[in-house]
């Protein structure tokens, strides 16, 4: 291989190596049983350490996937607590409860967002399938509909526009998402807050293995 493929090559990997050491993830399950919590591994974006919570505003400060406490701070302007209660896998706990928001609208809040750059992931899950729900923020509208079946038995369970929806490219400390379902009811299982690493650190470890071999051959 010649060197220079080498070179674009290690500046590759050390992208891909940027991306695992910085970004970071708050992971939220709602659940009121201890069968549907998240106890590791799990979500769309592969993360550790889930806050699982049965409060529309929790008090408890939460974490990120390296159990660090964040001031990040949540609140919902309605619903009630429900689920299946039927346990399985780590990805399946994530929609085995839920808070029922309903047929109305309903706003998700969250403030106190620790990241420059970030993408929001939502997880749906109720007992009807063919709800249409739509979730929105910053003039972005994103329409799921769910699938026939409880969510816990898709196969893959993570389906997009179908268990969960995700917004990307948002750079605000605080958010409000909208939730409204325009037909059936909305429930929503979870959510994840996922960091983006900024380019600049990105692009500087890409031409590291640049910098270095004209260190050497100087």
């Amino acid at each position: 291989m010649k060197l220079n493929q080498l070179i674009v090559k290690a500046g590759v990997l050390s992208i891909l190596s940027a991306s695992q050491l910085w970004a970071a993830t708050i992971s939220v399950n709602y659940t009121n049983d201890l069968n549907n919590s998240v106890t590791s591994t799990a979500g769309v974006v592969a993360a550790a350490n889930w806050n699982n919570i049965s409060s529309l505003s929790p008090t408890d400060p939460f974490i990120d996937d390296n159990a660090a406490n964040t001031n990040l701070t949540v609140s919902l302007s309605g619903g009630n607590m429900d689920g299946w209660n039927t346990g399985g896998t780590q990805e399946q706990r994530i929609y085995g409860d839920w808070i029922q928001l309903g047929s109305g609208l309903r706003t998700l809040t969250l403030s106190n967002i620790p990241y420059s750059n970030y993408s929001l992931y939502l997880y749906h899950s109720h007992y009807a399938s063919g709800e249409i729900v739509d979730y929105a923020t910053g003039g972005v509208t994103k329409t799921l509909t769910s699938l026939s079946g409880s969510p816990t038995g898709q196969n893959p369970v993570h389906q997009l526009d179908k268990t969960y929806v995700v917004f990307e490219g948002l750079t605000t400390a605080s958010l409000a998402v909208t939730i409204d379902a325009t037909t059936g009811d909305a429930g929503l299982a979870g959510f994840q807050i996922v960091q983006v690493p900024e380019p600049t650190i990105l692009g500087l470890l890409a031409f590291a293995p640049v910098l270095a071999f004209r260190r050497r051959r100087a």
